[in-house]
């Protein structure tokens, strides 16, 4: 056999040992390393997913907030008799806006599971906020 092609052989067998044995030329230290990097790489990307909810979440609140303002300055241009009937959902609308806005405070300080679970209430607080608020509007028209 030539040596080149001895040589060749040799490494190819070498690659397939190592493959076989599960080494990929690293030391366990350098796998450390690496599980350690990728590990702090999907913290920071969970990290960054949660500030983003809550910045949606602010949004849709800040929202929210406009348009209670707006069915507030419809109601004050309202005929006394015809704002009575509309009060007291836009007084609804704004202690269940309170509630979602405490939500959201609730939301920052959890973590984990709950945190999940109070993203999705939250989420489903200003949903059916934002309904109760399109509807209003669609009377106040």
């Amino acid at each position: 056999m030539h040596p080149i092609t001895r040589i060749v052989a040799l490494a190819a067998t070498a690659v397939l040992i190592a493959a076989c044995n599960g080494s990929d030329g690293y030391s366990e230290g350098d796998q450390a390393a690496q599980e350690a990097e990728v590990a702090t790489g999907r913290s920071e990307s969970a990290s960054d997913q949660r500030e983003e909810a809550i910045r949606e979440l602010d949004d849709q609140l800040s929202a929210i907030d406009r348009s209670i303002a707006q069915a507030r300055a419809d109601l004050e241009e309202m005929q006394p008799e015809e704002r009575a009937l509309h009060e007291q959902a836009l007084s609804r609308l704004e202690e269940q806006r309170e509630a979602a806005a405490q939500r959201l405070e609730d939301l920052r300080d959890a973590s984990g599971d709950a945190w999940r679970a109070a993203k999705d209430q939250t989420a489903a607080a200003l949903r059916e906020l934002e309904t109760g608020i399109t509807n209003l509007r669609e009377e106040l028209k």
